[in-house]
């Protein structure tokens, strides 16, 4: 967002304006000043810049004594706050004690200024600023209740901590819509420990730490993660976006994702609930409901669910690997393989797995080994975050096999990494199955799905051939067939 800062170039007026031009600062806002024009009318490139900027703050300071009593101010920064007005740009004065601006600001279009006190306007204009930023506040309308207590806050603690801390909270929420959860939770337990009356930010820490359950534990607990929801909820209001999502993704919780059921439609209703009472824009609601129809077949709806969320959160990683998968089975492998690489990048393993058979069907088997490689070193590591989430695998149309443990991860990768050597030509004896578990079967025909799609998505011919006599092998036809791979 981009603010202009009208005011006048002067030393008097020096030190609160670094003091505004810190607290836009921090509030990660782009700041615009007119020049020094010394009482002249407003030039072109300065009404070229208002025009450009997404809201104005005037400073209505002090110039010279009135005859009459009282001060005028500057004309030339009232022409430039009027010009915003005009334009019907959000626009705020600081208007200086003991100036006269008769009737031609509203009470909510002006903030009172007394130079020895100017912590209460400053306080007053970070309020502004958090209902400005449509990102930050207008989809998140708790947080306008920090406004009040900042100023309850600041008597104890002074502007500067307190504004410091509504930017922190502020940061926050987008983390939390994008589903950052885990990410979001520090930021929110240090402003919560800080705040005098931390309602605010302990309740958007809970809500945090209930996301980050969704989003980093292998296995949830069911009862627990509803017992944890009904506690929120009986404190929140009722239609809350973020307990909306917690809400559906409890109903997906309770059966199977891949069945249409009243609690599917359910969760589905609930998610599409939040994304209206977030003004249509919130990621991670938008990816649950991708998500819901991937699992059930629907590609192209879960497609424009995913690009629906990318196109506010373009660098969310488990959004962009879910995309791949839709694109994929779209016939979309150029763009499945740049959403992979993005969402790889970014640390996710399970994008190093999945571009195998999207980097097979285009003919590309050593760096589809490659990433296999890596991502079986990446799982040898400590798993953090989204990496210890399950694998899930499309075996047939709405059946899907599920991965939790490292070592059937591992499992997977080494296969899919075998299966790779083979369709570059290698003849070479099955890997152990290991750590695969009970699930031994179920990875050899998840890899057998992996490599038929790959080969009927344009894998060229050489390779095609022998996608299909190890497909067969795994699923254990290689005698009926008189096969090898």
């Amino acid at each position: 967002m981009k603010v202009f800062l009208a005011h006048a170039f002067r030393k008097e007026d020096a030190l609160l304006v670094a003091e505004v031009e810190k607290l836009l600062r921090k509030r990660h806002l782009e700041i615009v000043t007119g020049e020094d024009l010394g009482g002249g009318q407003l030039t072109p490139e300065v009404q070229r810049r208002i025009d450009a900027s997404d809201a104005l703050i005037a400073l209505l300071t002090r110039r010279v004594r009135q005859e009459a009593g009282g001060w005028a101010t500057h004309p030339w920064v009232q022409d430039e706050l009027g010009r915003a007005r005009t334009l019907g740009k959000p626009a705020i004065a600081l208007v200086e004690n003991g100036i006269d601006i008769g009737g031609m600001y509203q009470p909510h279009e002006q903030i009172p200024l007394d130079r020895e006190q100017s912590d209460k306007a400053l306080l007053k204009l970070a309020e502004t600023l958090l209902v400005w930023q449509p990102s930050r506040v207008r989809r998140w309308p708790v947080l306008l209740a920090l406004g009040f207590l900042t100023i309850g806050v600041a008597l104890a603690m002074g502007w500067r901590e307190a504004t410091d801390i509504a930017a922190a909270v502020a940061d926050a929420e987008p983390m939390m819509r994008e589903g950052r959860y885990s990410q979001a939770l520090p930021t929110l337990d240090t402003a919560c420990a800080r705040l005098l009356v931390g309602q605010t930010a302990c309740a958007m820490r809970d809500k945090a730490a209930l996301g980050a359950m969704l989003e980093t534990d292998d296995t949830v607990d069911i009862e627990r993660f509803a017992g944890m929801l009904e506690t929120l909820r009986a404190a929140q209001p009722a239609e809350d976006p973020d307990l909306l999502l917690f809400a559906g993704a409890l109903a997906m919780l309770e059966q199977d994702p891949a069945q249409i059921t009243d609690k599917w439609r359910q969760a589905r209703q609930m998610w599409e609930r939040a994304i209206t009472l977030r003004g249509g824009v919130f990621p991670e609601a938008h990816f649950r409901l991708g998500d819901q129809l991937l699992r059930s077949g629907d590609y192209p709806g879960a497609q424009a669910q995913f690009s629906a969320a990318l196109a506010s959160a373009p660098h969310a990683p488990h959004i962009q690997a879910a995309r791949a998968y839709a694109r994929f089975r779209l016939g979309n492998v150029s763009g499945a393989i740049a959403d992979l690489n993005s969402s790889a990048n970014a640390g996710l393993i399970s994008s190093l797995v999945d571009m195998a058979p999207l980097l097979w069907a285009a003919g590309r088997y050593t760096e589809a080994a490659d990433h296999l490689e890596a991502a079986i070193e990446g799982l040898k590591k400590p798993l953090v975050g989204r990496n210890r989430l399950p694998w899930s695998f499309e075996l047939a149309a709405g059946t899907h096999a599920t991965l939790r443990t490292p070592g059937e991860k591992i499992c997977f990768a080494q296969l899919a990494r075998h299966a790779t050597a083979t369709l570059q030509g290698a003849v070479l004896a099955l890997p152990e199955h290991g750590d695969c578990g009970a699930n031994a079967a179920t990875i050899a025909r998840a890899i057998a799905a992996e490599l038929r799609r790959a080969s009927a998505t344009g894998m060229p011919a050489a390779g095609a051939k022998r996608a299909d006599a190890y497909a067969r092998h795994l699923l254990g036809d290689t005698a009926a067939h008189g096969e090898t791979p």
